[in-house]
């Protein structure tokens, strides 16, 4: 793509990214004359920075001579719209690949990943920085990449599966740090959001793998071959069951607010990577031993919104754990405080994906566990796994927390929904923020 002969450019989707390249437009393309948005829905108003322009409903791809559609991550390749226009001759590109164009040579990390990848991004640019290597982090979380400040020395960008679709930028390293199940109506199938998660580490000029990966379906041995495969006991790090240790002395992770084992887990994947960010530099500001790495794990934080102990209302300690959307991420979440008397809430928009995973692990458990499901999928699960009185279900965040501290002898009140937020909430910080006023309220009785 030569984007000095764009004219004409269309832009699907009104959200942050939208905006992002909306904003840069001219940069990005110096002989535009037109832009054009896209959206199914053409009765909303378009936001105060889109003004004067014309939002169109997606036919409107064929009727018009548009150079390039740039979607957002939201939108997905696979829209007939979409296939439509590309089976006639169109061009689509998204903005990972736009700013990776925009900025060749860039040394990136990008992190994908089932569950964790926000977690462990975070923790790679966390401990970047306080190694004094200048980094910027953005992407899926927090700054759309068009957005990100130019001249850092490295950037972490987290990468959701929408983004790594049809990625074709070329970053210094990847990793992939686990496939489960999700986001199968925008993928198609399982095996294409396996296969889309996997095109990411294909484009990279290093790849980072879990081990657990090692026999999945999804992953060629072609890809197996070039990738690092990051083993619990490797390059000097061991992942036991009482934490993370470096050349056989444990880690103090004692200051650090990193719950569960999974989190472990995802510690050690990040500061193998940073590790070998440090070599691919030549840099001598490596950790030496156990101590050293405790000092820069000091004064991280966490993701809010992600296994977040808000505090202890009438002896019940609450737990916010919205970015929990998937079957796995919450059976991690349940993990971490495995053996207590719980209350879960969980539910959310139904994307068809298999929670079957997670029903096994409720039955399992279902002396130690209540649960409170919320519409659609929550619901779902309470009719697979009903048992006496356990289960109930209620059409609100407020009205779960409220039968959630009705139960007596109770020791944790988690919302790990288990699913993408539905219609009534508009994201993981509104459904997350009214599970925290519910339980607050709560306090006041």
């Amino acid at each position: 793509m030569d984007r000095s002969e764009i004219k004409r450019i269309a832009i699907w989707g009104l959200g942050l990214e939208g905006r992002s390249v909306f904003e840069r437009r001219f940069k990005l393309f110096p002989n535009l004359e037109a832009c054009d948005f896209i959206d199914e829905n053409t009765d909303q108003s378009l936001p105060a920075w889109a003004e004067g322009c014309e939002v169109h409903q997606p036919v409107f791809l064929q009727e018009s001579a548009i150079d390039l559609l740039i979607r957002s991550a939201g939108v997905s390749p696979y829209k007939a719209a979409i296939q439509a226009y590309l089976k006639a001759g169109g061009e689509v590109t998204s903005i990972p690949n736009l700013w990776f164009d925009l900025n060749p040579g860039v040394k990136a990390v990008c992190v994908t990943g089932t569950k964790g990848k926000s977690t462990v991004s975070k923790l790679i640019w966390h401990l970047l920085n306080r190694l004094g290597v200048e980094t910027e982090i953005g992407g899926n979380i927090g700054t759309p990449m068009l957005a990100l400040p130019n001249g850092k020395a490295w950037y972490v960008l987290e990468m959701s599966s929408y983004q790594a679709a049809d990625f074709t930028g070329k970053p210094a390293m990847a990793c992939l740090l686990n496939l489960g199940e999700d986001h199968v109506s925008w993928h198609g199938s399982v095996s294409q959001y396996h296969q889309d998660k996997v095109n990411l580490i294909k484009q990279a000029d290093k790849g980072f793998v879990h081990h657990s990966l090692y026999c999945h379906s999804a992953l060629s041995n072609e890809i197996l071959v070039d990738a690092d495969v990051i083993e619990d006991d490797a390059a000097g790090f061991e992942l036991k069951e009482a934490g993370v240790f470096f050349k056989g002395e444990l880690i103090d992770l004692s200051q650090l607010s990193l719950k569960g084992a999974h989190n472990h887990s995802n510690l050690l994947f990040a500061m193998r990577v940073v590790s070998d960010v440090l070599e691919s530099s030549s840099s001598d500001v490596c950790p030496r031993d156990a101590s050293e790495w405790s000092a820069l794990l000091r004064g991280f934080e966490p993701l809010p919104y992600r296994l977040e102990e808000i505090g202890v209302v009438k002896g019940r300690l609450c737990v916010c754990d919205p970015l929990s959307t998937n079957a796995s991420s919450t059976i991690a979440s349940l993990e971490t405080y495995k053996g207590k008397s719980l209350v879960l809430i969980l539910g959310g928009l139904d994307r068809s994906q298999d929670l079957s995973g997670l029903e096994a692990y409720l039955k399992a458990n279902q002396s130690n566990i209540k649960i409170i499901g919320l519409p659609d999928t929550g619901w779902k699960i309470v009719d697979h796994v009903a048992h006496s009185n356990k289960a109930a279900k209620v059409d609100s965040i407020e009205a779960a927390v409220q039968r959630a501290f009705e139960y007596e002898g109770v020791e944790v009140v988690l919302f790990s929904p288990a699913s993408a937020s539905r219609f009534s909430y508009e994201n993981f910080k509104t459904r997350g923020s009214a599970f925290n006023e519910a339980c607050f309220r709560e306090e006041g009785k």
